[in-house]
């Protein structure tokens, strides 16, 4: 985020330094342009802060009368995740922690690690609960981190879909990444 407030701090200064030279219609039309390009950043930024789920999202429920049978969880293991750093995953697990788990509540939880993963652009990560003995106290939730492939266009040259999707293919997929690429062919 720093890195594009400055781009667009450099962007405004040569901008203001090249309408010294511009006539006034000119200058006008340049401060349209910056103006616009700030709008559009600030939507962008608060877009992302919309689909950024917060953690109060996670706190599970209070006990609600349940068909099955509830265990008592005191550790949880996301096996796979790689994405998400120890000290974020205890976040998430941390409210869960101590709690009855029953499978809606489970449930819940599968689905907060994946919205986790789909807010920041993995479309293709989600968590998964597996067949597992909860006796232990212990659950352990699969994460499945999709990754890209290949990368194919009808039309395009395999260095023009490298240069617009640098190092994509063989990591985990990220759909900010296909769009910055898209962008790029369509320039």
């Amino acid at each position: 985020m720093k890195s594009l407030y400055l781009a667009l701090g450099l962007m405004t200064l040569s901008l203001t330094t090249y309408a010294a030279f511009l006539s006034p219609a000119d200058r006008d039309s340049v401060e349209q342009q910056q103006q616009q390009l700030l709008r559009q950043n600030q939507q962008q930024r608060e877009s992302l802060e919309r689909a950024t789920p917060s953690l109060h999202a996670a706190m599970p429920a209070q006990a609600e009368a349940s068909d099955g049978p509830c265990f008592s969880i005191h550790r949880i293991a996301l096996d796979g995740a790689t994405l998400i750093d120890p000290r974020q995953q205890q976040k998430i697990v941390q409210p869960w922690l101590g709690q009855c788990m029953d499978i809606a509540r489970i449930t819940k939880l599968v689905n907060i690690i994946s919205d986790w993963y789909i807010s920041r652009g993995y479309i293709t990560s989600r968590a998964f609960l597996t067949e597992q003995d909860l006796r232990s106290g212990v659950l352990h939730l699969a994460i499945l981190e999709g990754k890209l492939e290949k990368i194919t266009m009808e039309g395009a040259a395999k260095r023009e879909l490298t240069m617009a999707f640098p190092g994509l293919e063989g990591h985990i997929l990220n759909l900010r990444d296909i769009e910055q690429g898209m962008e790029q062919i369509n320039r």
